[in-house]
């Protein structure tokens, strides 16, 4: 019975380990996503399943220029990748339920937000938009996300309106990225 518990038990740490954020992957993985955020360099940050909702109804996000990557090794897991990114902050705000970005703010400062002292990509609360759709980065690269992340889903980027400074090279972006 103690080894029940005591085996029990593991499991249920290793699990909170690595439940949130995801940014742990095999090396072909990272190499997939750094390929992917260099042709795809506008990303978002935006934790659907997190308790930073301001009222409720509304969520952080940040839309991120992403300038370079770097694959790493993981912090908790020597044999699995994590990828650092070096980014600039085009503009935050609040998402509504909806998906309408609101209370927009340009920025233009380095994006920083760490884990376990780097800035690093997540699978599943960093969003891409590709071919009209905006999915997590696991999902752009046919990397699975659990299904228990889908709390609520980014459903639009941010409209280049929202771009400030950033605006012509991110009308290219979402042209390009457009279904014809």
């Amino acid at each position: 019975m103690k080894q029940l518990i005591l085996i029990l038990s593991l499991l249920f740490s290793f699990s909170l380990v690595f439940s949130d954020p995801i940014e742990d992957m095999t090396r072909e993985e990272a190499e997939k996503l750094t390929k992917y955020l260099k042709e795809n360099p506008y990303i978002v940050d935006y934790c659907d399943c997190c308790d930073n909702n301001p009222g409720g109804d509304r969520y952080s996000a940040t839309l991120i220029l992403v300038n370079s990557t770097e694959i790493i090794p993981c912090s908790y897991a020597p044999e699995r990748f994590s990828v650092k990114i070096d980014g600039i902050v085009v503009c935050s705000g609040y998402i509504d339920r909806a998906g309408k970005f609101e209370n927009v703010e340009f920025q233009g400062y380095v994006y920083d937000n760490e884990f376990g002292g780097q800035t690093l990509a997540t699978l599943n609360y960093h969003f891409a938009y590709s071919k009209n759709k905006v999915v997590r980065l696991g999902q752009a690269i046919s990397v699975p996300v659990d299904a228990a992340y889908d709390c609520n889903p980014l459903k639009t980027f941010p409209s280049a309106n929202s771009a400030g400074s950033y605006v012509k090279q991110y009308k290219k972006f979402l042209k390009k990225n457009q279904s014809p």
